[in-house]
């Protein structure tokens, strides 16, 4: 039981430095000496934290093991792509698509899919072939409303390679404001991992 309370308790913790990212990127207010802790490192602990939670989760708890193992790998691999942008991959202009943080990015979906899949299969007792349809079919719907927006925006905004383009769109689909890639400057498309007022500022400064 003790432990089970510390484990609460970081998440508490996790959420609260998540909810203080979010209002800095958006509100963009002056943190004083912790400003750029927050705008670069911020979210990436919360990853982390989250990760290395699912693990231990996989580690010392039989049940659902296979599946909380599984979405530990994911979402570490997703921190371990945010970690790379921020130390490698921040100041460089231009920023190298494909990189090892878009690898990291889009092979986080089809892993944690199959979480997912896992989790359903050990709660859910009754799982018939009408629900897997409705399921196939949300799936279908939301796949048609990410290809309306995101692909022809993508394709509007970006240069390179076809195989540049299409890194750009598989990552942008997913995300999950569902949003078309927000561009800055001239027609540059902000890549970063946790989007600020402040990392707007440095890529149109750039121009």
């Amino acid at each position: 039981m003790r432990g089970w309370s510390g484990v609460r308790w970081l998440l508490l913790v996790l959420a609260a430095l998540l909810a203080l990212c979010a209002a800095h990127a958006v509100a963009g207010f002056d943190a004083g000496p912790l400003s750029w802790l927050l705008e670069k490192w911020g979210y990436n602990v919360v990853l982390v934290g989250s990760g290395v939670l699912c693990l231990a989760r996989s580690a010392l708890v039989r049940a659902e093991r296979a599946a909380w193992l599984i979405a530990g790998i994911a979402v570490v691999g997703w921190a371990l792509g945010n970690v790379y942008y921020t130390a490698v991959l921040w100041d460089m202009d231009p920023i190298p698509v494909p990189s090892p943080s878009d690898v990291l990015w889009v092979g986080y979906y089809p892993i944690v899919y199959v979480a997912v899949a896992l989790l359903l299969r050990a709660r859910v007792t009754r799982f018939d072939a009408a629900l897997w349809v409705d399921g196939a079919l949300a799936a279908l719907a939301v796949a048609a409303l990410s290809a309306a927006v995101v692909v022809q925006s993508v394709l509007d905004t970006t240069g390179g390679a076809p195989f540049e383009v299409a890194v750009n769109i598989a990552r942008h689909a997913h995300e999950p404001s569902g949003q078309p890639p927000r561009v800055t400057g001239d027609l540059e498309l902000d890549r970063s991992p946790v989007p600020t007022v402040q990392r707007r500022q440095v890529l149109l400064e750039r121009r």
